[in-house]
């Protein structure tokens, strides 16, 4: 094998004594153990000596981190078997001794693309465990991340072939010792460093999800201060690599990724990496051609906006935890933002809703830009395909969560037009007619309302700011650290730098207009107007209006019932009852 640079690698193993493990993780070894040495395994493939079962990747990582790991997926290496055999064998004896307690559901193949590497699979305890042969002299081609051609190979090999050095230590079941063939791993992990255990550009050519992999584990353990090592932080900003994702990864593949860094605790980090590393374009608008309507509004959105679209979604999404922050520190002032923290429909409560937020604020330049670009067709229909190429198209995300982030964004927009319209006085005149525009806000968006109003603050925020924004340097050499600690605390730093007074001043102006709106929704919704049904519904205004033909006339019926009970909250159903033939007169 050979490392970095082409250099040979050295002989032997590191080692260190024994992990910590959970007790249903010590039944689960104990039983693969035992399922290794039976002698009908032995028997079957001629073998001198039971399977060496060693734990590979990220559980070895997390174990070494301190923590625990956050899945329940395991990933197993044997050295005189295959993986399938093994899972097929495990099942067997599960089966024969009738362990049906061990929950074992399942024993599969992997994908057919992958098939030729004979992987097995199972869950069994409550883990579900994949099972792969170490193996060694991968051949890939210009299309598939997927190798062509493997061979069996040994530890110390299938070791130099994973994507970083801190993904490359083994657990061995047997001696109850962590290895580390690379001599580097264990070394990485304690200082936190992400390389790659061979050359870096290859590397990353070969199986472009490892760049994406390197921002998203950059990302999750941020607040331990993973850096980058040079030779990859150039890579992962090479054409090359960013090709090689655009032909060989599925864009399932690469959502997934993208996905994990939206719900990581400091999700502004791994898009930061995203930006620097010059991946934005080769994920986000990779996938449409580059005369597709979709491209040409996206690169002329980037061109308005002058820093770069990248830029510009990097800093929404920055803004919108640093309101998250301000919020937090600040007990004497109610911003749509800390509504999100204290009220009963948490955001943060709910993982799924929590992503959408943050990937409807990163995207939130983009649909304003295209509000603004578009003129082929209604702006909002523009905006809103953009958005869907994006998330389901580039990225594979779930119609459901297209759907939400559309309509968090529309909804951001109906509460910025709302806020230009709030009166100096609510209980005026004027203010009567807010209330009443409110209360159809209020009614539309639900009793998640607080999320499409911290992002409506957020659009305005990226607005008020423009002029004092901060650049983006390409991935800095030596290596770049992301540590979510240290860019809580340097972003008031670049944000107070260069013309930071009149900044701080615009954010003052924002935040006292975002509050006072805040607290006059509050108002109009104590009387929940999303959860009010008209009086008289469809059948009920044909019946008392049989010449209203069916449509948005009964839409508007239905509306201005709704509207009637917002100024009026008392009306009798024979008032409105009267209203609507006095109203509607030319449908009787």
């Amino acid at each position: 094998a050979e490392g970095a640079g082409g250099r040979p690698v050295p002989d032997g193993v590191s080692t260190r004594r024994s992990i910590d493990v959970s007790r249903s993780e010590a039944r689960l070894f104990e039983l693969l153990l035992r399922a290794a040495r039976q002698p009908a395994l032995a028997a079957e493939f001629q073998l001198d000596r039971p399977p060496t079962l060693r734990v590979a990747g990220g559980w070895v990582r997390d174990k070494l981190l301190g923590g625990e790991p956050d899945t329940s997926d395991i990933d197993i290496t044997l050295d005189s078997v295959t993986g399938e055999a093994f899972a097929k064998h495990l099942h067997a004896l599960l089966r024969d001794a009738d362990l049906a307690d061990l929950s074992l559901l399942s024993s599969r193949r992997k994908a057919v693309k992958s098939a030729h590497l004979a992987p097995g699979s199972a869950h069994v305890l409550g883990f579900r465990i994949d099972f792969v042969q170490v193996r060694c002299g991968e051949k890939y081609d210009s299309s598939s991340r997927i190798p062509l051609w493997t061979k069996v190979g040994t530890p110390q090999e299938d070791a130099y072939r994973r994507d970083l050095t801190v993904n490359a230590c083994f657990y061995n079941l047997t001696t109850r010792q962590v290895e580390d063939f690379t001599h580097r791993g264990l070394d990485d992990i304690a200082r936190r460093v992400l390389r790659t255990p061979t050359a870096a550009h290859q590397a990353l050519v070969d199986d472009p999800i490892r760049a994406l992999r390197v921002l998203r584990i950059a990302n999750t353990y941020a607040p331990q201060k993973f850096r980058i090592e040079r030779s990859l932080a150039l890579a992962l900003a090479s054409d090359d690599v960013h090709q090689a994702l655009q032909v060989k990864v599925a864009r399932e593949r690469v959502g997934a990724e993208i996905l994990k860094i939206f719900a990581a605790p400091c999700p502004a980090c791994g898009m930061r990496l995203l930006t620097q590393s010059g991946l934005f374009w080769s994920i986000i608008a990779g996938s449409s051609s580059a005369n597709s309507p979709t491209s040409r509004l996206l690169m002329n959105a980037g061109a308005m906006y002058g820093s770069g679209l990248d830029v510009q979604c990097l800093e929404a999404l920055e803004m919108s935890e640093h309101l998250v922050l301000m919020s937090a520190n600040d007990e004497n002032v109610q911003t749509p933002t800390e509504a999100l923290d204290t009220s009963a429909e948490n955001v943060l409560r709910d993982e799924r809703k929590t992503i959408g937020v943050r990937v409807a604020a990163y995207l939130s330049p983009v649909y304003s830009a295209v509000l603004t670009l578009s003129t082929s067709e209604p702006a909002f229909a523009c905006a809103n395909s953009i958005v869907e190429d994006i998330i389901r198209v580039a990225l594979r995300f779930s119609r459901r969560d297209v759907h939400a982030v559309q309509w968090l964004l529309r909804m951001a927009h109906r509460f910025r037009t709302l806020l230009r319209t709030v009166p100096g006085a609510i209980d005026s005149s004027t203010g009567h007619q807010w209330r009443l525009q409110a209360a159809r806000v209020l009614r539309d968006s639900g009793p998640s309302w607080r999320q499409p109003l911290h992002l409506a603050m957020v659009a305005d925020s990226i607005e008020a700011c423009s002029g004092h924004r901060f650049d983006i340097e390409p991935l800095s050499l030596p290596p770049v650290e992301n540590d979510c600690d240290r860019f809580k605390e340097e972003y008031n730093t670049r944000r107070r730098a260069d013309g930071a007074a009149k900044h701080d001043g615009c954010s003052e102006v924002l935040r006292s207009n975002y509050t006072s709106m805040t607290e006059a929704l509050l108002s109009v919704a104590s009387s929940k107007p999303w959860a009010q049904r008209a009086p008289f519904d469809g059948n009920a205004v044909r019946r008392l209006l049989p010449a209203v033909p069916s449509g948005p006339q009964i839409k508007e019926i239905l509306d201005a019932q709704l509207d009637w009970i917002s100024e009026e909250s008392r009306l009798s159903h024979g008032e409105i009852e009267h209203r609507l033939l006095r109203e509607f007169q030319q449908y009787q």
